[in-house]
């Protein structure tokens, strides 16, 4: 064999199971076939695995790695610059720590059977071209510290110091379709990536694998398991394309995948089949806006904390939204305290978090389509007005009121699409005027009024109804026009006061305001109607239909701040109706005054013992 400091080529055969250090350690060795299926390094009556250098400086610049080879050691070729090229072999499965460190490789492909890669095994400065396709590299190997193709290299030596640069130098990358796992550090700081594209087959990308590279938008497939903290972090990340099905892990509460710190704004894509969002994967993106898809079940953790959002619609099937999940508040001296403006909460929410939405202050509307409460604890909505606008489902105002936590607010209301609107009109505004309009529930009664002005009568409805006042069963939304004319025949009153006396006939109408006694003379009918406005007493004096006795002491129907009032009725049972028919109290007094509260302004009528119901209008 030739003398070994003028050894040019060596072979290496299968059946080497251990090789010393620095064993070929040859000035002039340039040709190297190396065999040996999984030989480790001798050094110093120990195998050693960081210490072994086999062929130490020798200037291998020919590499052929066998076919039977399946581990190639510790610093197999380090510092090796004259090596520009090496096939891996479909064997190979392990390739130790800083095996091709500083060697001169351009392009690299890492093929499908490699399962663990040593920190720094390709740190090579010229390295630009990049196939990877090892489907999953353990990611506990080496401590899970690795940093396979990059690192600090030092400058230069001044002044006792050591000066040292970071170096990933990978501007052409490719990831094979039957890769699923991208490592930890994959290639982290690398400035010159500005762009990757991944493979349906990847389902686990790990932390900081492209953190502070020069990607602008990135695309997450449906397959995808966990993505790691800051996975995506650069200030260059514009855009972010999420359709990962169903996540599992997703960074940290405080470190999102996709945060891009003092970089531009962002806009965020959540793919239409989407399913569950996990803890902390969209927090500290500087998005303004997102669109829930409405295959959405679940919200996590810390999901969309201190994004930029202002509103957000919460899909109708999830179930869950986690705690902190929008929360907002002062990051890095920057504030995103308050920013969510509206929010609507989907039908199927049944929990909400805590601090799920703390942080918002000026609320404009939070929508809630959930008809069963949904449980939320004492800081969910921390820092939110106990009088910011809630809507809810139509007939679950009480249930909300009844919940807990949700009772605290004060300003919960149905849905204004719950309810039909009546419209009512005159059809000339200097004639009369009406009252009775507004948002009812299906089958509630619409007591329409129709009030003549001064020397004016109403005539009647478009529709030819001439009852005054009007009850309407609601069914759905409608218009009503109240028909107004000069006065013909009998007198109508515009507003009586003090002691004016009044005669009326059959069907025509008081408006009664002033400060003293109104006396109403002649024949009071129950088709009659009395408006009191604001104030006070009215005798009907002369034949009565209440009493059919003409000379006796009255019965005196009026209103008065609010409440009916009754005289006269001693001894006699005394009803009030609402405007359908329904009894809403009975009282009897011997001697003295009646008084009843209503709930509200309307029509209501009014029974003394056995004589036909009168009615009185009430307007608060």
């Amino acid at each position: 064999m030739a003398d070994i400091p003028t050894l040019t080529t060596l072979t290496i055969p299968v059946s080497v199971s251990s090789i010393g250090n620095r064993a070929f350690a040859c000035p002039n060795l340039s040709t190297v076939h190396y065999n040996a299926r999984r030989a480790v390094v001798y050094n110093r009556n120990n195998y050693n695995n960081y210490d072994g250098y086999i062929f130490a400086t020798a200037p291998v610049s020919n590499l052929t790695i066998g076919d039977s080879v399946e581990c190639i050691p510790y610093n197999f070729l380090y510092g090796d610059t004259l090596l520009t090229s090496v096939t891996i072999p479909a064997s190979v499965d392990t390739i130790g720590h800083q095996a091709f460190y500083g060697t001169g490789l351009t392009t690299l492909t890492i093929p499908v059977s490699v399962k663990a890669i040593g920190n720094r095994a390709f740190m090579c400065p010229y390295l630009t071209t990049l196939h990877y396709n090892a489907r999953r590299i353990d990611p506990d190997y080496d401590n899970g510290t690795n940093n396979i193709f990059g690192g600090y290299i030092e400058d230069y030596y001044y002044e006792d110091y050591y000066y040292y640069y970071w170096i990933v130098p990978v501007a052409n990358l490719t990831i094979g379709d039957s890769v699923e796992f991208v490592p930890y550090n994959f290639l982290y700081r690398d400035t010159l990536l500005t762009s990757v594209s991944l493979p349906a087959s990847v389902r686990h990308i790990g932390g900081n694998a492209f953190c502070d590279t020069r990607l602008t938008s990135v695309t997450i497939p449906a397959n995808m398991d966990t993505i790691g903290s800051n996975a995506f972090s650069m200030p260059t990340l514009a855009s972010v394309h999420y359709n990962a099905t169903n996540l599992q892990e997703a960074g940290s509460e405080s470190y999102s995948p996709f945060s891009n710190g003092d970089g531009v704004p962002q806009t965020l894509t959540i793919g239409s089949n989407v399913r569950t969002l996990p803890e902390g994967v969209f927090g500290y993106m500087k998005i303004s806006s997102v669109t829930l898809p409405d295959s959405l079940q679940s919200i996590g953790d810390h999901c969309f904390q201190n994004t930029r959002l202002t509103s957000v619609t919460i899909p109708d099937y999830v179930s869950g939204i986690g705690g902190w999940a929008f929360a907002s508040y002062d990051v890095d001296g920057t504030s995103f305290s308050g920013a969510m403006r509206r929010v609507v909460i989907g039908s199927r929410v049944s929990s909400i978090g805590n601090y799920a939405f703390a942080g918002i202050t000026n609320p404009d509307t939070i929508f809630v389509r959930a008809t069963v409460p949904p449980t939320i604890v004492a800081h969910t909505f921390e820092a939110m007005p106990t009088n910011a606008a809630i809507i809810l489902p139509c007939g679950t105002t009480q249930s909300y009121q009844n919940a807990s936590y949700w009772n605290s607010f004060s300003r919960m209301g149905e849905d204004p699409s719950c309810y039909n609107l009546i419209t009512v009109q005159a059809n000339n505004a200097t004639m009369g005027s009406v009252s009775g309009g507004g948002r009812y529930s299906t089958g509630n009664i619409a007591t329409l009024s129709a009030m003549p002005r001064n020397n004016h009568a109403f005539v009647g409805w478009v529709d030819g109804s001439v009852d005054n006042p009007r009850l309407v069963l609601v069914s759905g939304d409608a218009s009503y026009t109240a028909n107004f004319a000069p006065s013909s025949g009998g007198i109508v009153h515009d507003t009586v006061t003090h002691t004016d006396t009044v005669v009326i006939d059959h069907h025509d109408t008081v408006f009664v305001g002033g400060t003293d006694t109104i006396y109403i003379y002649d024949t009071v009918y129950i088709h009659d109607t009395v408006f009191i406005h604001h104030r006070d007493t009215v005798n009907i004096v002369g034949y009565d239909d209440i009493r059919g006795i003409s000379g006796q002491t009255e019965v005196l129907l009026y209103s008065n701040g609010g409440k009916i009032v009754v005289e006269g009725a001693d001894g006699m049972p005394v009803r009030v109706y609402d405007s359908v028919g329904r009894l809403l109290s009975i009282r009897k007094e011997n001697t003295g005054v009646v008084w009843f509260d209503v709930p509200a302004s309307g029509t209501y009528l009014v029974r003394v013992g056995d004589y036909p119901a009168r009615r009185i209008v009430v307007i608060r």
